[in-house]
Formats: C-alpha cells, sequence, structure tokens
C-alpha cells in the first residue's frame, strides 16, 4: 500500500488525517506500517503519543525537531 492509499483509508475510518510530527519522514516504510496498524487498532495515527512528556515539551517550545 503506497502511502497515499493508506492515508485516504485512514481518512475515511475516523475523518481525520494521521498526525504526523516528523518522527518517519524519512522511513516512509515505516510510516506506512504505523498507520497501517492504527487503522487495525482502530485508533487514529498520532506521533505526538509516542513522546514522552519531556520530549512533548521540548517539541512545544520547538527545541526538539526531527
Amino acid at each position: 500500500m503506497t502511502y497515499n492509499e493508506v492515508k485516504k483509508i485512514h481518512f475515511e475510518k475516523f475523518g481525520v488525517d494521521p498526525v504526523e510530527i516528523g518522527l518517519y519522514w524519512r522511513f516512509v516504510e515505516r510510516l506506512i506500517i504505523k498507520i497501517e496498524d492504527a487503522i487495525d487498532d482502530n485508533k487514529p495515527y498520532n506521533e505526538y503519543e509516542e513522546l514522552t512528556r519531556r520530549q512533548k515539551e521540548d517539541f512545544l517550545d520547538a527545541s526538539l525537531m526531527f
């Protein structure tokens, strides 16, 4: 499945695009798998939720970038 296909399926199922903050932009194949897994688990994909509390703070302060 391509990125565009999996993104479309995600939108059709959840009504929102996957939330991507850049964790897997250089690893598109891994990103596709993670979005497919989220669809299978019936949970919208959200990379921000993968961050630790500290990483979330740094990301929001723009001191953590990918």
